[in-house]
């Protein structure tokens, strides 16, 4: 199997309040996670380096209720037949008691294999979430809520939005689909979308298509580094619409870019330079300390990763006896708008049902600096608004 295997492992020994006891030689708590860290079209490196930090952060703590974390993290290498294998592996072999931070592109190969055996997935890339899906425990807005936030920027405008997206991953031409019905309930519309393949050397067409159709603002759902050379493309064609980006494109040297010296985010959770919310203020000092993020590792995913991990301690936590799948979802259920220190919406869960929320974050660039332009605190769709977008989604 072309999937490497990383072991966050620890020995800790002491005890929190409340939940289940543990101690010195107390059974460790198994979870996974999963990506394409290698064959994928996005440097994930901060990903899987901040998962890392917050298993050894844990850890070294005393673990969760004195149980130490066994952390197993998978490299899909972008293949679907090994995404599958390695959630399978997890479950069945690691007895993984859920899946956390996961970012694979490949998820509908396993969505309902994590259904059917009833394993809780916390967090992870929006994109990668299934709005269907109950198991799904998102630790944000999902796509179309930041789609929405897109689209309201074009209505302040035009009306017309346009979106390039990844021509790789079938998970970006959906997202297609996704602003296409989620544009007129923001009062926009789609007006054109153009795939966009990494391994291109020229990206004129692409940025044409854009400005012949009168957008005002673009969604790019790329990597970061392609987005750099296709604002650049589009840049030198004349292109004035607003970019806005979702869902982790952003990352931390967009900022000197001079084609992108306007550019908005709408994203999940906070933003990841910030560091005065109490829980951004643990996330920095954890990587910091464990795994330093270097340049470009600096983005939104390093935020969800850790969002996703915190969500997951937050419940197991809560757990009285065993920590299984089961006892995590209940505690999940249990949580009232759970914020996670302000990295994210308040989050609530419901048995049975998909989680939709339909919060998002929005800052940009401001005179060569990442800035929260708009504040840390999430805009939140009115309760008519995120159902009509529900609705929307739905057909």
């Amino acid at each position: 199997m072309a999937a490497a295997v990383l072991l966050v492992a620890g020995c800790g020994s002491g005890g929190a309040a409340g939940g289940s006891s543990g101690g010195a030689n107390a059974e460790p708590i198994v979870i996974g996670s999963l990506a394409a860290y290698t064959g994928g079209t996005v440097d994930l490196n901060g990903v899987k380096k901040t998962l890392e930090a917050w298993g050894k952060s844990v850890n070294d703590a005393g673990g969760i209720n004195g149980h130490p974390v066994k952390f197993v993290i998978k490299d899909t290498a972008g293949t679907p037949s090994n995404s599958l294998r390695a959630v399978q592996q997890l479950v069945e072999e690691d007895k993984a008691v859920a899946i956390v931070g996961q970012w694979d592109a490949n998820f509908t190969t396993w969505a309902s294999y994590v259904e059917k055996a009833g394993i809780p997935v916390i967090g992870g890339n929006p994109i990668t979430t299934p709005l269907n899906n109950p198991t799904f425990f998102p630790v944000g807005g999902n796509v179309p809520g930041l789609q929405y936030g897109v689209a309201k920027e074009a209505a302040a405008r035009n009306g017309k939005v346009a979106f390039i997206y990844c021509a790789e991953v079938p998970a970006c031409k959906e997202s297609v689909k996704s602003l296409e019905a989620v544009a007129p309930v923001a009062g926009a519309q789609l007006v054109a979308s153009a795939p966009a393949a990494k391994s291109a050397t020229d990206y004129t067409s692409v940025c044409e298509t854009i400005k012949n159709s009168g957008a005002s603002v673009y969604e790019m759902g790329v990597s970061g580094a392609l987005a750099i050379r296709i604002a650049a493309a589009c840049q030198r064609i004349g292109l004035t619409a607003q970019p806005v980006f979702i869902a982790g494109v952003s990352v931390e040297s967009h900022a000197t870019q001079p084609a992108l010296q306007s550019l908005i985010e709408v994203d999940t959770n906070a933003p990841w330079f910030d560091k005065s919310l109490p829980g951004m203020k643990a996330f920095h000092e954890a990587v910091d300390k464990y795994a330093p993020l270097q340049g470009d590792e600096n983005f939104p995913g390093a935020v969800g990763a850790w969002a996703s991990a915190q969500l997951f301690q937050k419940a197991a936590s809560l757990v009285q006896g065993p920590v299984t799948p089961d006892s995590i979802k209940k505690a999940l259920y249990s949580l009232k708008d759970e914020t996670l220190g302000g990295i994210s919406p308040p989050l609530n869960y419901t048995e049975g049902k998909p989680s939709f929320f339909s919060c998002f974050f929005a800052y940009g660039v401001s005179n060569g600096t990442w800035t929260a332009t708009e504040g840390l605190t999430p805009k939140c769709l009115p309760a008519d608004v995120a159902t009509q977008l529900q609705k929307s989604m739905a057909g």
